[in-house]
């Protein structure tokens, strides 16, 4: 199971293009980050920009550096090549597929665990996450892995609380706030509804949470300090997500639900049915609907709706689909005599919980391996420029500047840019000739 899991990923990942949106804006932070690790800066010497421009800020504090630290790390071992950004996501991923086949064992026995796994590792969205296919990308795919691993972490401290049991709820945590924020504390709801009504237990809850808050808050400290402007606006900005449709990514208030029916077919929406029906009677229940059902309520009533949001509840939903596939597989119904009609319905839907996995990641592989027409050729001439070189009206332009040392935007030079630039390059010569209106500069020649 893993090594499906590691090969439908590191097959996604394996195109030679960074797609367009947060991967190329965050391989750009990663290459950067390799030469002052504690700086993240998208576009050298671009200063302090208001949190909704962070596509074209200097100080890049629009997600917290963990992930990003990991994208770098992958270049410096792995080298220029687009899935050395990508590796990290790639292996938390099949970290995510071992965590949710031990959970499935713990939770629901050997054969349902083994399922959620395949499901887990199967899953489109995950893939396109990791692949860097998806908009917040590795940022998403690696908080997957964080908020799985505080599940665990969570339901071991919970059968017998530790204090190393703790400390790996409190490291998850603090993995997952450095990598997404907020977010990561998704499943707390869902520690808690399981350690009711048991004060100990809710003081074990407590105590580890508040130790993975402590954990991550230097970073914050430090940011707050060295950068207090961008990071005030940066929080303000994060907030705003609930209240505003940010960046054009809007959706209705079942927004989630049709994205929860396209990955899962209906039997997903089934088992968080049948997830319901067992809350009262049953702990694992209570964990696994609290793990997905509390962002699934806040993300819906949120303006601002992305697909990888509900990214890191997908292992929950995952092992309520097995859950519901190995009751429905063995059910006997009362009647005797509706037993062949009714049992045949039942395993119908128990085989269509992996059968919809492998159809959908059937339909979505196929999108990760394309490159763009013109990528190629694109690659070739921005590694070709220098630190002195200036490309304007770009499209691609986190790309370029991820391939070389030079400098590029997407948009057109403004007329004071212009005479600025002009007299940057040409120190004592003659002012911008009349009706100057490109730029065209290549190792500083003037009379170009």
């Amino acid at each position: 199971m893993l090594l499906l899991a590691l090969a439908v990923r590191a097959l996604a990942a394996s195109p030679p293009v960074l797609h367009d949106w947060d991967e190329r804006y965050h391989a750009l932070v990663a290459k950067h980050l390799l030469a002052h690790p504690l700086e993240p800066v998208l576009i050298e010497a671009a200063g302090e920009l208001p949190a909704a421009d962070w596509t074209h800020t200097g100080v890049f504090l629009h997600k917290p550096p963990l992930a990003l630290w990991s994208m770098a790390l992958g270049r410096a071992i792995f080298g220029k090549a687009e899935w050395a950004f990508r590796a990290a996501s790639v292996l938390l991923g099949v970290a995510t597929t071992a965590l949710t086949l031990w959970l499935g064992t713990e939770l629901l026995g050997a054969g349902a665990g083994l399922l959620a796994g395949f499901l887990v590792a199967l899953q489109p969205e995950l893939m396109y996450l990791a692949a860097g296919f998806q908009p917040t990308d590795h940022v998403d795919a690696q908080l997957t892995f964080w908020v799985t691993a505080s599940a665990a972490a969570f339901w071991a401290l919970h059968r017998k609380p530790s204090l190393a049991r703790g400390a790996l709820v409190a490291v998850a945590l603090a993995g997952g706030l450095l990598t997404k924020s907020w977010p990561a504390l998704a499943l707390l709801p869902a520690a808690i509804l399981l350690a009711l009504p048991s004060s100990r237990r809710l003081a074990a809850v407590g105590a580890s949470a508040a130790a993975g808050l402590a954990l991550a808050e230097p970073w914050s400290l430090f940011a707050l300090d060295r950068w207090p402007t961008t990071f005030i606006s940066e929080r303000a900005y994060a907030f705003q997500h609930l209240t505003q449709g940010l960046e054009g990514h809007t959706g209705g208030p079942f927004f989630f639900v049709v994205a929860l029916f396209r990955w899962a077919g209906p039997a997903g929406l089934i088992a968080i049915g049948y997830g319901l029906c067992l809350v009262r009677s049953r702990e694992e229940a209570r964990f696994l609907v609290g793990w997905l059902g509390v962002p699934l309520l806040l993300f819906s009533l949120s303006a601002t709706k992305m697909p990888g949001y509900l990214a890191p509840e997908l292992p929950a939903l995952a092992l309520l689909a097995a859950w519901l596939a190995r009751d429905a597989w063995s059910w006997n119904p009362v009647r005797p005599e509706r037993s062949r009609g009714t049992r045949l319905a039942a395993r119908a839907l128990a085989a269509l919980v992996p059968l919809w996995a492998v159809g959908a990641t059937a339909l979505a592989l196929p999108r990760t391996l394309e490159v763009p027409e013109g990528y190629a050729a694109f690659r070739t001439r921005a590694e070709q420029l220098t630190a002195a070189d200036r490309v304007f009206n770009l499209r691609w332009y986190p790309q370029a500047m991820v391939y070389s040392d030079g400098w590029a935007t997407d948009a057109w030079p403004t007329e004071a840019a212009r005479a600025q630039d002009w007299v940057a390059h040409c120190p004592g010569g003659a002012p911008p000739p009349a009706g100057f209106k490109t730029l065209e500069l290549a190792h500083g020649a003037c009379e170009r």
